[in-house]
């Protein structure tokens, strides 16, 4: 019998694995990816795994993450057979080999301008403009609207009043890029509305959610978190005002200098200090709307935020 030690994502049972890595070359091309959050030889709380196209990913407790880390970066702390890990895999690789087989047979076949169409939308610039809309956008966008939660042991779609008559949509690319870092830290796993949610994405029984969960799940903050929020949101637009970027948390300057970067490369784009001045204008109409919205729906004290 083969032993190993390699996280076996396909397990979804919340256990503590050990880092063994924050370093590595993702793309296979030299260039080093470090995880700058994670700690070598710490121990952490695995909560649900999953195997992508681009990877087996681990998510943990400690590290809300949309994507998840590499599971090669961890391992189990008690090692057990492999055939199991290897039966697994082939199992989850056929089960995506019936999906891939049945979807060529009902495919749409295009036009070579079609595709080239399509091409142009995708490499297409997007000039950078912020922004949010009224209501709801069925698009690639994140919603916030008011709710009323029945708490039970385990909350389902039926336990969830939604008051989308106050409903905003944000962009993904605007979400992601200029707002992830606030609701990620600023959820409270605690919540007894929140500790009570089930994934059913992996496995049909279901995994508790921990923290900020994006894939059409609800994430829900009291009114007076959601106050916190916007007063730290508030904050990082007086630094950008003042071109303080450097003072800003480090996951949150990343990413704000990646996206005023990419802006900055493109000549029909704004430039990086514009960039700044326009994002901490988007920050302050994000918080006076939430604001609006909170003090319009008194039916509740609860907000939903929801990933597409």
């Amino acid at each position: 019998m083969s032993m190993t030690k390699k996280v076996n994502v396909f397990n979804q049972a919340e256990r503590e694995i050990r880092c063994v890595a924050k370093e590595h070359d993702y793309l296979g091309n030299g260039h080093l990816t470090v995880e700058d959050e994670l700690e070598v030889g710490r121990i952490y709380t695995f909560i649900h795994g999953r195997a992508e196209c681009y990877g087996n990913m681990v998510f943990l407790k400690e590290h809300p993450s949309r994507w998840g880390y590499q599971a090669y970066l961890f391992e189990e702390l008690k090692p057990y057979d492999e055939l199991t890990y290897i039966q697994k895999s082939k199992e989850w690789l056929l089960s995506k080999i019936d999906v891939g087989i049945n979807s060529t047979r009902t495919a749409k076949s295009y036009s070579a301008e079609e595709l080239d169409r399509e091409m142009e939308e995708l490499l297409r610039f997007e000039p950078f403009d912020p922004h949010f809309a009224e209501g709801h956008d069925a698009g690639a966008a994140y919603w916030i609207y008011p709710v009323t939660v029945r708490d039970t042991a385990r909350i389902e779609d039926a336990d969830i009043l939604e008051y989308r008559d106050y409903e905003i949509s944000i962009p993904d690319r605007y979400f992601d890029n200029l707002l992830t870092d606030f609701f990620t830290d600023g959820i409270d796993p605690e919540l007894s509305i929140n500790a009570h949610r089930y994934s059913t994405d992996d496995v049909p029984e279901g995994v508790p959610i921990f923290g900020f969960e994006w894939y059409l799940h609800p994430n829900f903050y009291t009114y007076e978190q959601m106050k916190r929020i916007m007063n730290r949101i508030g904050d990082t637009a007086e630094l950008l005002r003042k071109g303080h970027i450097n003072l800003l948390p480090s996951k949150l300057k990343s990413r704000l200098r990646k996206e005023f970067a990419a802006v900055d490369e493109d000549e029909s784009a704004t430039r990086y200090r514009d960039a700044m001045m326009i994002t901490a204008d988007y920050y302050e109409k994000l918080i006076a709307r939430i604001q609006q919205m909170m003090a319009a729906c008194k039916q509740t004290d609860i907000l939903c935020v929801m990933g597409p």
